[in-house]
């Protein structure tokens, strides 16, 4: 297991806030590939290629995101009990994110315009 890190002290709202927006755009690239995945008619009569079902593979990593994006933005919507807002203690909210890609969210210097780091995807049972 990964020792915890601590997000950079800087980290402001605007800047989590810009992070989130690209990874955003990041997931809706990655949604985008897998409906043209779906869409586009089987080469060799019935069976999908092998590059299709990696890709459709890629809705568990997917989902997981968007669960840990869930999360973060209810943790940014809330205060703790003296008041503090919770990027206050940025830690606390990436220690409970599931993927690296969203705790990454959380390391990246301001201003950093690092690509997101796929993640390997967990399997999906299609059939």
């Amino acid at each position: 297991m990964e020792p915890p890190r601590q997000a950079t002290p800087e980290l402001t709202s605007e800047a989590l806030l810009t992070r989130l927006s690209r990874y955003l755009d990041h997931l809706a690239d990655e949604v985008q590939k897998v409906e043209q995945t779906i869409a586009a008619p089987p080469e060799d009569g019935d069976a999908l290629p092998g590059s299709a079902i990696v890709q459709l593979q890629s809705l568990d990593r997917l989902r997981q995101s968007l669960e840990d994006l869930a999360l973060l933005t209810l943790c940014l919507g809330r205060t703790d009990a003296m008041g503090r807002p919770a990027l206050e203690c940025p830690g606390q909210i990436r220690n409970n994110l599931r993927l690296e890609a969203t705790r990454a969210l959380f390391d990246q210097p301001c201003g950093a315009t690092r690509p997101v780091r796929r993640e390997a995807s967990g399997e999906v049972d299609l059939f």
